[in-house]
């Protein structure tokens, strides 16, 4: 069966298309753009525009995953929804535009996807395993203890978007911004506590992509401090170019980077990027289904 996954973020709407083999999935393809939701929400309330421009990438994506055959479609909803005073407007303008409901996640049910998506949705993994899904509005970890399969989650407040928006004013970010993000970052996740037994770490995201594909391998620590020696000395549109990604992206590169190393920093382990993430889950379920 081939199903689809429309998740609107704070950053970004993002589609994965997939089909399904004994709970395997292959891609068919992925697509994502870069609405800014979150960072358009003022009041509490998302703007009629950005609801009617969002709803326009729904229905595009929508009409694309059933061009390439999607029999089912799920569109959820992260953080900004969760927060948005007026999210049950917006949910009833996607069903209206596209004839598709919009499920708004709980941090608990966002959190087990992307475990799910992360581990290619194998069961327990064999070894105690973290999950960390930092996004534009807010950051869930999860962690599973391996041989019982149960499954931990921490929600926090805080992801690029916000990160950036409240410490990196400036392009290229200035030193003294970015170790005030930092500060702030490991007093956020100071609250982390994850069992000292968990012996793997992985990090989904686009963000976490594009940081793995700059570091060459591991997120750590260290590696990131290399890469944010060389993001105050670059602004967004000299980054993008340098490493080949999105404006957007490079845009939200220091406060995402900031994200994973202090969430590294206090797990003890460098973060490798998982198989999948949130829309790989959600695929997985309709497939089960």
């Amino acid at each position: 069966m081939r199903c689809a996954c429309i998740d609107i973020g704070s950053n970004t709407t993002a589609l994965l298309v997939a089909d399904g083999d004994d709970g395997r999935l292959r891609h068919v393809d992925a697509r994502r753009e870069f609405t800014l939701l979150g960072s358009a929400i003022e009041g509490g309330e998302i703007p009629l525009a950005k609801i009617d421009e969002v709803c326009e990438v729904v229905k595009r994506f929508a009409d694309y995953a059933r061009k390439l055959g999607a029999q089912r479609i799920a569109v959820v909803a992260t953080h900004a929804l969760r927060e948005a005073v007026n999210g049950d407007r917006f949910a009833s303008e996607i069903e209206s535009h596209c004839g598709l409901a919009v499920r708004v996640l709980t941090t608990g049910e966002e959190a087990r996807y992307s475990f799910s998506g992360a581990t290619g949705g194998s069961g327990a993994p064999a070894r105690p395993t973290a999950v960390i899904d930092a996004g534009g509005g807010s950051t869930e970890v999860t962690w599973c203890d391996g041989p019982t399969g149960e499954l931990s989650t921490s929600s926090f407040p805080l992801g690029s978007s916000s990160l950036r928006a409240a410490f990196l004013h400036s392009d290229p970010p200035a030193p003294e911004q970015l170790a005030a993000a930092r500060a702030f970052a490991d007093e956020t996740f100071a609250k982390l506590d994850v069992p000292p037994e968990c012996a793997t770490a992985l990090a989904v995201g686009g963000g976490a992509t594009t940081a793995r594909e700059i570091l060459g391998g591991l997120i750590d620590d260290a590696g990131v401090a290399r890469m944010l020696a060389v993001a105050v000395t670059l602004d967004s549109e000299q980054l993008a170019d340098r490493f080949e990604i999105e404006h957007h992206r490079a845009r939200l590169l220091p406060a995402g980077l900031t994200v994973l190393a202090a969430i590294s920093a206090r797990l003890g382990l460098p973060l490798e990027v998982g198989l999948g993430g949130l829309r790989e889950g959600v695929v997985l379920e309709l497939l089960a289904d």
